[in-house]
C-alpha cells in the first residue's frame, strides 16, 4: 500500500538506530530492525503498536499474537512482554511504532464510543493484548501524526488534536468494548486495569492477593480469577515478572550490577534473585545481559 511505503520511510528517516527511537512527540516511538530476532523483552505500558513494513510476533505467556502492516496491535494494561522481528532483511527492514495510550484522554472520550451504556457491559472474558484489522481512517490518522516529525514547529498545536483523533478511531473500532471496560474503571475489568498500575508503581513492596483483592473491591477469589482472565498471570507471577524485567532494563541500559538492581526492584536475597532470574530468562544476570548486549 501506498501509505505503508511512505510510512516505512518516515520511520526510516526519523529511526537513529536500529531498535526502539525516541521522538519529538511525546508518547510516540519508532522502530527498525534488519534482522529477525528477539527484541529485548520490556513492560509494554498502554499502547497501540502498528508496522509499517515486515512482521512481529509478541508473546504474553503461552499466547502469541502476529500482527503486519494490515493489523495493529493493542495493549490496554501494563504487561511484561517479550517481542520477536519475524520478517526483516537489511535489503526490506521492519519498521514499526509504538503510540502510547493516555488512560485519561481514553475515558475522556469514552462518551463518542461504539458502546453506548458502558455501565450495561457484561463482565465478559477481557485480555489485555488484543489485535484488529487496521482501519482506513485509523490509519491516515497515524499518518498525518508521524508527518509531523517533518515539521516539528507543528507538533505542539496539531499532535494533541491527531492523537485525540485516534483515540476516537479506536473506540470506533472493534475493540471498543475491550477500551470501554479496562479504562472505563466501573467494571471489574477496569478494577484490574487499576491493579496493575498500583503494582507497576509499587515493584520494590511485597504484596498480598488480599490487599490487592480488596483495592478492586473483590472477594479474593474473584480477583485471582479476573486478573488471571486479562494478564495471563496470578498476581503474584505478575508482580515477579515486572521486578524481573524492570532490573533487566536498569542492568542493560543503566550497567549496574545484578545485586543492584536486585535491590531496586525489591528483592531481598540476591540468590532468590539469581534463582527467579535465571528461571524466567534462562540464564544468570551477568550471562543473559553480557549475551544481550552483543545481540544487540
Amino acid at each position: 500500500m501506498i501509505e505503508h511505503a511512505e510510512l516505512s520511510r518516515l520511520i526510516n528517516r526519523h529511526s537513529a538506530h536500529e531498535g526502539r527511537n525516541s521522538t519529538a512527540i511525546a508518547g510516540l516511538h519508532l522502530a527498525k530492525a534488519c534482522k529477525a530476532g528477539f527484541a529485548v523483552p520490556r513492560l509494554y505500558e498502554p499502547c497501540l503498536c502498528i508496522i509499517a513494513q515486515g512482521q512481529k510476533q509478541i508473546l504474553s505467556d503461552q499466547t502469541v499474537y502476529t500482527y503486519s502492516p494490515a493489523h495493529y496491535l493493542l495493549v490496554s494494561v501494563n504487561l511484561p512482554l517479550a517481542g520477536r522481528v519475524t520478517q526483516a532483511t537489511r535489503d526490506r527492514p521492519y519498521y514499526g511504532l509504538q503510540i502510547r495510550l493516555d488512560s485519561q484522554k481514553i475515558r475522556e472520550f469514552l462518551p463518542f464510543s461504539a458502546i453506548k451504556n458502558h455501565a450495561a457491559l457484561p463482565n465478559r472474558h477481557i485480555k489485555a493484548v488484543a489485535t484488529g484489522l487496521m482501519p482506513d481512517k485509523l490509519l491516515d490518522a497515524i499518518m498525518r501524526l508521524v508527518r509531523l516529525l517533518d515539521s516539528p514547529q507543528d507538533i505542539a498545536p496539531l499532535a494533541p488534536l491527531i492523537l485525540s483523533e485516534i483515540y476516537y478511531r479506536l473506540l470506533q473500532g472493534e475493540h471498543s468494548a475491550c477500551l470501554a471496560q479496562l479504562f472505563g474503571g466501573t467494571s471489574r475489568t477496569g478494577q484490574i486495569a487499576k491493579v496493575t498500575n498500583y503494582i507497576k508503581n509499587s515493584l520494590n513492596k511485597p504484596i498480598k492477593v488480599e490487599d490487592l483483592a480488596r483495592l478492586a473491591n473483590m472477594s479474593p477469589s474473584s480477583f485471582y480469577n479476573h486478573f488471571r482472565q486479562v494478564t495471563a498471570m496470578s498476581p503474584l507471577q505478575y508482580h515477579k515478572r515486572l521486578r524481573l524485567t524492570e532490573a533487566r532494563r536498569l542492568m542493560l541500559n543503566n550497567t549496574i550490577k545484578a545485586a543492584a538492581a536486585a535491590y531496586q526492584v525489591g528483592y531481598e536475597s540476591a540468590s532468590q534473585f539469581n534463582r527467579d532470574y535465571s528461571r524466567l530468562f534462562g540464564a544468570p544476570p551477568g550471562q543473559d545481559i553480557a549475551r544481550m548486549k552483543t545481540d544487540i
